[in-house]
């Protein structure tokens, strides 16, 4: 978050700018020269400083209008053109053990969010689920598992790190800004097939590479999705049938079906 000359903050220490800013927390103030400075709660801002903060995004365009400063995201100034975003987003559940330093403690004094970099969702507690705007004043027991949003990368480190205890659900979240294009490659592999101009052998594998290639879905993914079960399934069904119809079982079994439901209801026999 910039700061410019007309801004509410400038002038003014940390500690008051985030009681202006209701729920505001600064990770770091950085100079124009470059400076990276702590947000101690007496240090004065000036025009020009750039305020590291995390939150959700309707509460970052609230602390914008709030301290009439300018979000920037991935150096470029946050407008309709380039709105919030945060691709390669993942939601994972972590659990308070007992011997946790988050025991006693809310998940603000915590500074869960800066510790760790994720964005906390929700607490699960013994059958309740806590979901509210205080969420983060909440003081953390055993037991209770904390639903947090992150990157891939800082979920994978903690992981490793075992600075949290991660459950093994981990989901990602959709890619809502590539639906639309998704939409769009799920009709030019469907209508094609539908009016008989290609066969969908040709149009599914050529859909499924143009998700590669535009970004909607991932190699990963996409090996992920494979199960090896159908797969065996499948062939051992192609097997089978091709069997059955060399060796003239298919017409035996058709035959026998046939001699069986004759002269029943037609309904009847849609219904054997």
């Amino acid at each position: 978050m910039h700061l410019g000359e007309n801004s509410l903050a400038v002038g003014k220490t940390v500690a008051v700018v985030q009681k202006m800013a209701s729920g505001l927390r600064v990770r770091q103030v950085v100079r124009e020269e470059g400076q990276a400075m702590v947000p101690l709660a007496d240090l004065v801002l000036r025009a020009g400083d750039s305020l590291l903060v995390r939150d959700y995004s309707n509460k970052l365009k609230e602390y914008e209008e709030v301290l009439k400063a300018a979000l920037h995201s991935d150096g470029r100034t946050v407008s309709v053109e380039n709105p919030l975003r945060a691709d390669d987003q993942q939601l994972a559940e972590f659990v308070v053990m007992p011997s946790s330093l988050l025991v006693g403690r809310s998940l603000v004094n915590s500074f869960f969010a800066a510790r760790f970099d994720l964005a906390p969702l929700g607490i699960y507690r013994r059958g309740a689920s806590l979901l509210s705007k205080d969420l983060e004043k909440e003081t953390l027991r055993s037991g209770d598992v904390i639903l947090a949003q992150g990157s891939r990368d800082t979920i994978t480190v903690l992981r490793q790190k075992g600075d949290l205890t991660l459950l093994d659900a981990t989901t990602d979240l959709p890619r809502s800004d590539k639906a639309n294009l998704t939409l769009l490659i799920m009709l030019a592999i469907v209508l094609p097939a539908a009016f008989n101009w290609l066969l969908i052998a040709v149009t599914a594998p050529l859909g499924v590479l143009l998700m590669v290639a535009s970004g909607c879905i991932e190699w990963r993914q996409l090996g992920a999705s494979v199960n090896s079960s159908v797969i065996l399934l499948i062939s051992a069904g192609i097997a089978l049938s091709i069997g059955l119809v060399k060796t003239g079982a298919a017409t035996f079994l058709a035959q026998s079906f046939l001699a069986v439901t004759h002269g029943l209801p037609p309904t009847l026999v849609v219904g054997v």
